[in-house]
């Protein structure tokens, strides 16, 4: 059976908050700014991830 590629594309700056629910797994591709990141689950970030205000782990934060 083929695998099938997901291709989904993020802009370089938000302007609302990054939240990541519980029991969630999300990644982020850099550079990026975001205003307030709150990660309840997992997020990885490929590259660099700015933020003009906190940042909330209560999951875990990867950055590679």
């Amino acid at each position: 059976m083929p695998i099938t590629a997901i291709s989904y594309e993020n802009p370089s700056t938000y302007t609302e908050d990054l939240t990541i629910d519980a029991s969630t797994n999300a990644m982020v591709i850099g550079p990026i700014v975001i205003p307030n990141v709150t990660t309840n689950g997992n997020l990885n970030v490929i590259d660099e991830l700015d933020t003009t205000g906190t940042i909330t782990i209560v999951g875990s934060l990867n950055i590679v």
